[in-house]
């Protein structure tokens, strides 16, 4: 993530998601989340609207993203897999999103 290319009206959020129906995001060309700091978010994929609404899970939702150099403590014993992740961030609320 590339926070210094944000503009001053510009934030970046992670947000945890979940679609009732099967979208194809690979059909899009844009997608804009509206009001995400309201009670029923706004999400518009090109001309497609879809209302989220906040909800709590039973568990924590947990963000992570890629790791291209892992820290090990022993590279000799230490067996690293093919995709390494790190930890982003965490949330307890997910959006529900209805069509």
């Amino acid at each position: 993530s590339n926070i210094e290319s944000l503009s001053d009206e510009e934030e970046e959020v992670l947000v945890y998601a979940e679609f009732e129906d099967t979208v194809n995001f690979d059909k899009y060309n844009s997608i804009h989340v509206l009001g995400l700091d309201t009670k029923n978010p706004i999400f518009q994929l090109d001309d497609t609207f879809f209302t989220g609404t906040y909800e709590n899970p039973l568990g924590t939702f947990m963000f992570f993203e890629e790791d291209p150099s892992p820290n090990t403590i022993d590279p000799l014993f230490d067996k690293l897999s093919k995709k390494n992740l790190k930890y982003i961030s965490k949330t307890r609320k997910f959006i529900n999103i209805q069509h």
